[in-house]
């Protein structure tokens, strides 16, 4: 009981977004459990330590605590923690931007969890496998595991699945430029957020939204649900919402004509996903400070900005950021007006934010 009340409290912690005192309460957990030989708690536990690691940018400790949960839940028989903890190291080599080792966790997070007819893991699996098909591109893909997802929760009633399908949703209306489906989507997806009371995945959803209501023209309404978002993610201090809102700070300016505060806001975007490791968020951040230096008709550095861009985006696997950035490189390359036009275009294309679905 002792075990059960303690990784209860860590949970309510972890949805609070308090994340060092939720890592702290799941190691004082893991601690009762290993005196009380309760392996299924110590499989848990460190579980939830992994998550709360990697939410904290400590990908390296964030992984042995989620190795530690498969070893413990492997030996043990508990094929469904194992699962479990497979997904979780999916996530954190995602986090870290080795894509292809992400996907293979996945599925193989996803196997493990139809062996055991786990709905609940199914649906979260098939949410990072359409997050990873999304990544390289393959949309058609992408759609049906969100939608296998969504599925998955619907039968299991739970709430937090069903959001993290819609906002799934919402990222890929984004992603073919459906803005209006996916802000209806982002919004769905808050209002199911409400119930849950996670601090986390509300801040998500909030930088999610962002991108629809610029490219709608509603600048001053995406300010206002930034500084929401930004407001949450600080109190929490989520890494990858904070570049984000950062970046998505350096476009609005950029939208305003304001060069010298959307310098400032990319600047931090790429110095905050650096520290945390942050590759597709590097990524985002320096194409947009390409795209800057390109509207002043700083050409030479536009393009070496692109090109540090496109390098991020391939090393995280990104294969369609890589194909747009290639065509944006050879309109600014051409001397042709037609070409020159193209360029300004993309130039105004926000990229999608991707996200992990939780575990």
């Amino acid at each position: 009981m002792e075990v059960q009340n303690g990784i209860a409290e860590a949970a309510a912690l972890e949805r609070a977004g308090e994340c060092e005192q939720a890592r702290d309460a799941y190691a004082h957990a893991f601690t009762v459990a290993w005196e009380a030989r309760g392996v299924h708690g110590m499989a848990v536990a460190t579980r939830g330590a992994a998550r709360m690691l990697r939410e904290m940018g400590l990908l390296e400790e964030a992984e042995e605590q989620a190795e530690l949960s498969r070893e413990i839940a492997d030996r043990c028989g508990l094929p469904l923690e194992a699962a479990r903890a497979v997904n979780i190291l999916g996530m954190i080599r995602h986090v870290a931007g080795a894509i292809h080792e992400a996907a293979d966790l996945y599925e193989e997070a996803l196997e493990r969890a139809r062996q055991v007819r786990d709905d609940e893991l199914i649906g979260l699996a098939c949410a990072n496998l359409g997050v990873v098909a999304n990544i390289r591109g393959n949309l058609n893909a992408a759609f049906t595991y969100y939608l296998e997802s969504i599925a998955a929760a619907v039968r299991t009633g739970s709430v937090q699945a069903s959001l993290l399908g819609y906002n799934n949703l919402g990222l890929l209306a984004s992603d073919v430029r459906e803005w209006m489906q996916a802000d209806l989507l982002f919004h769905r997806a808050l209002e199911l957020a409400e119930q849950t009371g996670d601090a986390g995945i509300t801040a998500m959803l909030l930088i999610n939204r962002v991108e629809p209501l610029i490219h709608v023209g509603e600048l001053n309404a995406a300010e206002e649900v930034l500084d929401r978002a930004e407001a949450m993610a600080e109190r929490i201090q989520n890494a990858p919402e904070l570049a984000e809102a950062a970046r998505f700070r350096g476009i609005l300016a950029r939208r305003r004509g304001d060069e010298a505060a959307a310098s400032g806001h990319l600047g931090r975007s790429l110095l905050l996903a650096t520290r945390a490791g942050l590759r597709l968020e590097r990524a985002e951040a320096l194409e947009q400070i390409a795209l800057l230096h390109h509207d002043a008709g700083r050409l030479e550095e536009a393009r070496v900005h692109l090109a540090e861009a496109s390098a991020e985006f391939f090393a995280a696997g990104a294969t369609r950021d890589c194909l747009r950035l290639r065509e944006l490189t050879a309109a600014w390359s051409s001397d042709d007006a037609d070409d020159t036009a193209a360029g300004a275009e993309a130039a105004r294309i926000v990229p999608g934010i991707r996200i992990v679905g939780a575990a």
